[in-house]
């Protein structure tokens, strides 16, 4: 689940992508998930997130490879959960991408 407005901001990338006739093809491995800031728990919770991009592609609609050759194997960055009001599960109410050379990135 995420806050309306980060999922406003996947609904624009979602209708580019359609507009492009883009869609991805294999699959995206979290390979770290890592406590980055509880201060304000359990209202918020900012975790640090390594993603592997490498058995993901973006295919245009005839299957031609537009992934683009200069992206990382790899992306890092914060995301933010916050404590629904219902006080039963946690939403995603922002994420940040971290540089590579970032000491708050997870990725190796």
């Amino acid at each position: 689940m995420a806050s309306p407005e980060v999922a406003a901001g996947l609904l624009t990338n979602f209708g580019d992508a359609a507009d492009r006739r883009l869609h991805t093809e294999g699959e995206r491995v979290t390979t770290a998930f890592e406590m980055a800031d509880s201060a304000a728990a359990p209202t918020l919770l900012r975790v640090a997130v390594c993603v592997d991009l490498t058995g993901e592609r973006y295919v245009g609609d005839e299957g031609v490879d537009l992934t683009p050759p200069d992206r990382p194997d790899e992306r890092g960055s914060i995301v933010e959960l916050a404590l629904r009001t219902s006080g039963s599960d946690y939403i995603v109410s922002g994420e940040t991408e971290l540089d590579p050379s970032d000491p708050a990135n997870p990725c190796d």
